[in-house]
């Protein structure tokens, strides 16, 4: 009995070590690499608020963002979680087509807190410097965002005892394989890379979708599949998941998903590649709003902390 005992204990041991290195590895690139200060836990009424702005092209948008992060932590009313700059805008809605500078995730109390601010005149005036703005909401599960990672490892442990193919190094794809997809892959490729020299640390990629058909969610959860694996092997994929909540009429998405890789040049390698090539095709969703952006929140508080001066 207690040699039974023992095995037990050692085991469940073993196990919480496990979870616990794991849910340390993403929570060490959350902070280092992406620059993202969401806590692992947080109240049940938490909102989310994600805030994308579009500046003129020849705009610094590090003083602007400064403006509207300033305004917002001056009222105290909500938690600056993350700050990125865009590379393009992909989608199929009306809000979608906006090619979008960039977008901050804030985190308040409640949508209560959130509504507040929003009627605020200082928050307005913020949101006024830009030429334009979208604001959505979030609902953010803290259970489900807790324990995606562990699910991830349990998909990375799959995939090692059945072949480790999720972990074999990128090829990149030729263009005469990509037919009329080559000129607008290659320019995603040429905005990705252009970031590099911004932050070529992390890319977090802002995902809002509705399901769409019965057929398209089963070709989508093909596609998600292998994609998570991938993510799985290289410690990197979803960092936010949760329920859409729309603020206006301009769209009716269901899911938000943010979704971190190790880098512009990592992602631009992974977009371009023949196994991303070969599984796009059965990413299929509904309505949808897709935006790759890197961390620029330690250039705002630089530029904060200069003075307001860009260095």
């Amino acid at each position: 009995m207690k040699v039974a005992l023992t095995i037990i204990l050692g085991l469940v041991v073993v196990l919480a070590s496990v979870i616990t290195w794991q849910h340390q590895r993403y929570a060490s690139a959350r902070l280092q690499y992406v620059q993202d200060h969401q806590t692992a836990f947080y109240g049940a009424d938490t909102f989310h608020a994600l805030i994308f702005f579009k500046v003129a092209d020849d705009a610094d948008i590090i003083p602007m963002v400064s403006d509207l992060i300033t305004t917002l932590e001056a009222r105290d009313a909500g938690k600056l979680i993350y700050v990125g700059q865009s590379a393009f805008t992909d989608g199929t809605t009306p809000v979608s087509q906006t090619q979008w500078s960039g977008a901050v995730l804030m985190q308040f109390a409640s949508r209560t807190s959130f509504d507040a601010v929003g009627e605020s005149e200082s928050f307005k005036a913020a949101l006024g410097r830009f030429e334009s703005t979208y604001i959505h909401g979030m609902e953010r599960p803290g259970l489900l965002n807790i324990m995606m990672h562990q699910a991830l490892l349990a998909l990375a442990v799959m995939d090692r005892f059945t072949g480790g193919e999720a972990a074999e190094p990128l090829k990149a794809v030729e263009d005469e394989d990509l037919g009329s997809q080559v000129l607008p892959l290659r320019e995603f490729e040429a905005r990705l890379r252009a970031l590099a020299p911004v932050n070529d640390e992390a890319v977090l990629v802002f995902n809002l979708s509705s399901a769409g058909t019965a057929e398209q969610q089963a070709a989508d959860a093909s596609y998600g599949r292998k994609m998570l694996t991938r993510m799985a092997r290289g410690v990197h994929g979803p960092l936010h998941i949760g329920q859409a909540v729309s603020l206006d009429d301009q769209s009716d998405f269901e899911n938000v998903v943010l979704v971190y890789y190790p880098g512009a040049n990592y992602f631009a390698d992974l977009i371009t590649s023949t196994f991303f090539t070969g599984i796009i095709g059965d990413k299929q969703l509904g309505k949808n709003l897709s935006m790759p952006t890197v961390p620029v929140l330690r250039q705002v508080r630089e530029f904060q902390q200069s003075g307001g001066k860009s260095t």
